[in-house]
């Protein structure tokens, strides 16, 4: 992946906060089952999300995505069933303007 020197667009950042999200059940859901370490190194591939889709000037799709893809090799079986090395490939593919219409709105 190439390094993206734009920030991510509304949508893009609306689709990291989802993907936070399921990073968040993964880590309850691993330390309830007593596997610390893997929740530990799953909350280090997430921690910094806020900071770098929010803030200016901070973003790194490369330091992001290595990150997944770290995580990703230590640990091939993923519990539930969504891979975020695929989940970041997707929200960079999403070229979407910022001022999006919702239809019902």
């Amino acid at each position: 992946m190439t390094e993206q020197t734009s920030q991510p667009s509304q949508n893009q950042r609306a689709l990291f906060t989802e993907m936070l999200s399921l990073a968040l059940i993964a880590i309850r859901h691993l330390d309830g089952i007593g596997q610390a370490r893997q929740a530990a190194d799953l909350a280090d591939v997430f921690h910094e999300v806020p900071r770098e889709v929010l803030v200016r000037g901070v973003f790194s799709w490369e330091r992001l995505y290595g990150a997944a893809k770290r995580y990703r090799a230590n640990y091939q079986w993923e519990m539930f069933a969504f891979d975020h090395v695929k989940m970041f490939d997707e929200i960079k593919r999403r070229v979407v303007s910022d001022n999006l219409v919702v239809c019902g709105n």
